[in-house]
Parts: C-alpha cells; structure tokens; sequence
C-alpha cells in the first residue's frame, strides 16, 4: 500500500512538469500558475512546447479559461470556414456574440490561422470589456503607428507591462507562442487583482 501510494505521487509531480520549460524560464510562474488553474496543459510526451504557434480559436480558449469568463451553449457563430460541431465552436460563438472577434471580409474566420499580437491583445481586452483611451498621442513603439486601429490596445499594454516586450519595437504581426500567451494571460490577471496598477514582477496573483 506504501509503495502504490508513492508511485502515485510520484506521478502526480511528474504530470505538473514540463520537459521542455525550465523552472529558471522568466514566464515558469505565469506557466505554472495556468497549469495549476487548468488553462494550459502540456502534451502527451511530456512538453509544453513553448514556442508553438497559438491559433485564433485556442487564444479565445486560453482567454476564457484564464480570466474565468462564461462560455455560453446554444450560441452559432455562422463562418464559411467553421462548425459548430468543432471543440472550439461555445468559444468562437460566445466571443461572437460579445463582440469579442469578427469574421473577414470573405465570411471567414480562419481558425486554424496563427493569432498576431495585436489580435491577441484586442481579443483579450474586449473580452473583459475593458474601458481603454481610444485617442494615442504617440508611437508607443517603433513599428506601432498611433494611428493603427491596434494602437489603443497597444498603449494600453505599454502603460500596464501586461505584453513582454524588450526593446523599442512591438513587432505587431508576430504570432502569439504558447509561452507568450501564458504570460499575457496571467499579467492580465494580477493587472486586475490589483486594481489596474501596473504589472511588475514582485506582484502574484492571488
């Protein structure tokens, strides 16, 4: 009984490691607090594959989970290039419905489609209906027009550390990697667990 019991154990601490994400890895406390809150999840082998490229209906799933907000049933999202039938289909049709994402001009959604950085921090924002400055006086970055559509999210960002970024560029169209979206996600979360003050690193979550 002693023995089966340590094995147990044994594979429990296993199942909340990632071999490919060291502990000295400058996102493993928003990857681990993600995973402890099941909105993250590794792969069979063992990996978390960091560097992965996130899809625009998994952002929407990592959102939700990661901000605890209500995924809806009996919602239709009506793209040429999805089914409600898919595992994505309460996300994509919730966001829908709050306004959260839009379709392209060709009535598509592209679900598989690598989310960019800015889509990402649009899609997360307006999922928790925040109230952000629509006017930017200034480039926030480089390569970020204050004219963008994009440049209020961006800003917004800037002012509260919420996006990872070294440098004087943002790099707007670069796709969302899981680790990245694991460390947004949970920035967003102490963001609001401290009633917007701006993030930094001696701050938790709760």
């Amino acid at each position: 009984m002693t023995y089966g019991t340590k094995v147990e154990e044994s594979q429990t601490l296993e199942a909340r490691l990632f071999n490919d994400v060291s502990e000295t890895n400058e996102y493993y406390t928003a990857l681990s607090y993600l995973f402890e809150k099941g909105t993250v999840q590794g792969y069979p082998d063992g990996s978390f594959k960091p560097s992965n490229t996130v899809s625009r209906v998994e952002g929407l799933k990592f959102i939700f989970s990661g901000l605890d907000q209500e995924v809806k049933t009996g919602l239709t999202a009506r793209f040429a290039d999805t089914s409600n039938s898919e595992w994505y289909s309460n996300y994509l049709a919730t966001a829908y419905s709050l306004g959260v994402v839009q379709g392209y001009a060709d009535g598509n959604f592209r679900p598989a489609q690598g989310v960019n950085r800015v889509e990402f921090l649009k899609m997360l924002f307006s999922t928790v209906d925040l109230s952000i400055d629509p006017v930017v006086i200034e480039d926030p970055y480089e390569d970020v027009n204050n004219l963008s559509w994009y440049a209020p999210y961006v800003q917004y960002a800037k002012e509260k550390n919420i996006f990872p970024v070294k440098g004087s560029y943002f790099n707007p169209g670069d796709p969302m990697s899981r680790i990245e979206v694991a460390e947004v996600i949970y920035r967003m979360i102490v963001v609001n667990q401290h009633d917007g003050e701006s993030y930094n690193s001696l701050m938790s979550a709760d």
